[in-house]
């Protein structure tokens, strides 16, 4: 399973920012999925990896 922040409409961010006003709290939207991992060859992991390495993050290629 995959989570990243949600992408939302105007609406949707004022209803949460209204809430958020109501409550005196700090709301965060996220949504998840769960995405096939992309086939990768030999070649193309070692590149992730490398640059894994370089930023200190951790990559997932998708399909």
């Amino acid at each position: 399973m995959f989570c990243n922040a949600s992408k939302l409409d105007d609406g949707k961010l004022g209803a949460i920012r209204a809430l958020e006003q109501e409550l005196g709290k700090t709301i965060v939207a996220y949504s998840c999925s769960s995405p096939e991992p992309g086939e990768l060859s030999e070649a193309e992991l070692m590149k992730i990896k490398a640059l894994e390495e370089k930023l200190s993050v951790t990559l997932v290629a998708f399909k």
